[in-house]
């Protein structure tokens, strides 16, 4: 083999990596051959994209359409109803929602229901959720851009800029008192 011959085959081989792993990041290939990154995660202070969620009835819509002008909103990303930790969050939620509504709107998006909507009608049975609970299947709405983990909270304030993100964990969710002190919540 010749040596231009084995340094192409070395930049090839180096330079595939790379491709592959812009392309399993989200990237989106460019007609050039490259890569546009995907969009950042969104931070505080950066207004809320909105993305389709399913409801409980299988009516499709903007997750936007769920809060109420000039009412701050909660958005709560959970995994769905077979999991035991999102059913004790919801539990928690629907116990400080008289609180919470006072001041914000609460959404729970689930990402991943494997039941469809009736995953949304199990969670209600289970933790009596009187809030919305939409479904965003396999996160393909929301994507990276909100709650890399799956776990974290969103506050948008009225005019639906992000004032707090309360990061979570699969065990460990955002506290209520937490997303209380994020809406200002006097209780």
């Amino acid at each position: 083999m010749s040596r231009s011959a084995l340094c192409l085959l070395t930049v090839v081989a180096l330079g595939l990596p790379a491709a592959t792993a812009s392309a399993q990041s989200g990237s989106k290939p460019t007609s050039s051959g490259g890569y546009v990154p995907a969009a950042p995660p969104l931070a505080v202070g950066d207004r809320a994209t909105s993305f389709n969620v399913i409801d409980d009835r299988g009516r499709t819509g903007p997750v936007t359409s769920l809060a109420q002008r000039g009412k701050q909103t909660v958005i709560v990303f959970s995994r769905g109803s077979f999991c035991p930790y999102c059913m004790a969050h919801l539990t928690e939620l629907q116990a400080a929602y008289d609180q919470i509504k006072a001041d914000a709107e609460l959404i729970v998006v689930f990402r991943e229901e494997s039941k469809g909507t009736n995953g949304i009608r199990i969670a209600r049975r289970q933790t009596g959720a009187a809030f919305p609970i939409v479904l965003d299947p396999n996160g393909r709405g929301s994507g990276k851009r909100y709650s890399v983990d799956g776990y974290a909270t969103y506050v948008l304030g009225t005019d639906g800029v992000i004032t707090a993100i309360l990061p979570g964990e699969k065990t460990n969710r955002p506290a209520v008192a937490d997303i209380l002190a994020a809406i200002g919540s006097d209780a």
